[in-house]
């Protein structure tokens, strides 16, 4: 075996007992490492002081393995333990039956990597972090041959591309997180219906861009963060209470069924997030989806089950606005097909334009709801208005001669007042007809304007001699 700082071995019944208050290195094997041998009931414990640096070059930096040994092992962790060299673990425990607890204070740190690894054949391990565990592999790994379970308790940090691996056998796998989780959960071989991935209200669980599966139920009242290409699984059913964001492209699944209270905020101005649900889906929360009609493309909420509840989707445009084919782009499908008032939307549409955007379920699909498309009505007519206006105008552009009255005196100055005016009304048939984009829309109405103008002047005729005669003269009205 390699040498270690400090190697207790115990047989039968006996206790191995560690307390590393001071500094403990080790170069080429574990700094400590305790072994139970022969069977019995042995225990190891081992606490660690504040302040204390545990450290092993090329090793792991608490390494205890309990053999046959139906005893438990505790671990106590409140200052820092390093461990360097591939695939060694800040902390490594071993049994077969016996259950390992692993306890890191608020003081401490854990830094190799990977963090804490621990595995049994059918005993019970236990992770209970308020300090910081990091792993440049993983966080945490626990993994059970037989029928043992795993718990991970956090309201520290937990970080590493994976922040926690687990293998099991059938037996309870149970992640309860009041704190920070950053890094994917990838946990196989668990009891679906028993394990829970519970991320508190106030805690942050960041699964990163490297996939997480877990085999078992999500229970999120916190936040939880899907990274840029992140793809997030559970084999069991989800309650989101609170929020699940999507950082970028990505995707999130549950096998089971869903019930969405809190916010499914898939809006990053890229569309292409996909939530899929394998059971039924129940509704009371919201779904925040990005849509761009240029690219004829939205975020997708997939439900193969049946719908009960209403879900408000609230929809962000990406990129400028025009007509998609048919009139309709999904951003919801249920399989089954839901009510009409299962996903509504706010009215957060424009309400002027050529083009008009709402949400609602797709008149010729009972199985999709998503963006509606229709023509403004008000813009088809409005561009033959204009010839009513020229029409009705054009009395006043006739000249004013003939109501500038000739001088027939001679010599002296004249002043003369004149005024004309009109009224009638201009009908019109207005028939639009608009295709393309799949869409294909007619108008024909009739306009009828009426209109009345009035325009008057005033004449001042000064005789130059002979036959000229200067007119200066002013002159106004109105068009309504």
């Amino acid at each position: 075996a390699p040498p270690a700082g400090i190697l207790p071995n115990v047989t039968g019944k006996g206790r191995a007992v560690i307390n590393a208050n001071a500094g403990v290195a080790t170069s080429g094997g574990s700094a400590v490492q305790a072994t139970l041998a022969g069977g019995g009931s042995g225990s190891i414990t081992v606490n660690q002081g504040v302040a204390s640096l545990i450290n092993a070059t090329n090793g792991h930096g608490i390494s205890t393995n309990s053999g046959t040994s139906t005893g438990a092992t505790t671990i106590t962790v409140a200052g820092e333990v390093k461990a360097g060299g591939a695939g060694n673990a800040g902390i490594r425990g071993v049994s077969t039956t016996g259950a390992i607890s692993v306890i890191v204070a608020a003081s401490g740190k854990v830094d190799p990597d990977f963090g804490i690894a621990l595995s049994t054949v059918s005993g019970a391990l236990n992770v209970n972090n308020a300090g910081l565990v990091t792993g440049t592999v993983a966080g945490v790994q626990l993994g059970a041959t037989g029928v043992g379970t795993a718990t991970v308790s956090n309201t520290g940090t937990i970080t590493g591309p994976i922040a926690v691996i687990g293998s099991l056998n059938g037996g309870t796998f149970t992640i309860n997180n009041s704190g920070t989780l950053n890094g994917a959960v990838n946990v196989s071989g668990s009891n679906v219906a028993t394990s829970f991935l519970n991320n508190a209200a106030g805690a942050t669980a960041n699964f990163g861009s490297v996939a997480s599966t877990f085999s078992g139920n999500f229970n999120n009242q916190g936040i939880a963060n899907i990274a840029a290409g992140g793809t997030v699984g559970f084999a069991g059913t989800t309650t989101n209470a609170n929020r699940i964001n999507f950082a970028g492209a990505g995707t999130f699944t549950t096998t089971g069924a869903m019930t969405n209270a809190g916010i499914i905020n898939a809006q990053n101005n890229l569309t292409g997030n996909v939530v899929n649900v394998g059971g039924a889906y129940t509704g009371g929360g919201q779904f925040f989806a990005d849509y761009s009609t240029t690219t004829v493309t939205a975020d997708r909420l997939n439900i193969s089950g049946s719908v009960s509840g209403t879900t408000n989707v609230t929809m962000n445009l990406v990129g400028a606005r025009t007509l998609v084919p048919g009139g309709f782009l999904p951003v919801v499908v249920v399989a089954p097909g839901a009510a009409a008032n299962a996903f509504t939307s706010n009215p957060m549409f424009p309400t002027s334009g050529f083009i008009l955007d709402s949400f609602g379920q797709n008149p010729a699909n009972n199985t999709q709801f998503g963006l509606l498309q229709q023509v403004n009505p008000a813009a088809l007519p409005l561009g033959n208005l204009s010839f009513m206006a020229e029409s009705a105008s054009a009395p006043l552009d006739e000249p004013i001669l003939p109501y500038i009255t000739r001088r027939t005196d001679v010599g002296g100055t004249r002043f003369s007042l004149w005024m004309r005016g009109t009224s009638g009304h201009t009908r019109q048939l207005i028939s639009t007809s608009i295709t393309g984009s799949g869409i294909s829309l007619s108008s024909s109405g009739e306009v009828r304007t009426v209109h009345q103008a009035i325009q008057g002047g005033a004449d001042l005729g000064i005789s130059l001699g002979g036959a000229w005669i200067l007119h200066v003269g002013v002159t106004g009205g109105i068009y309504d």
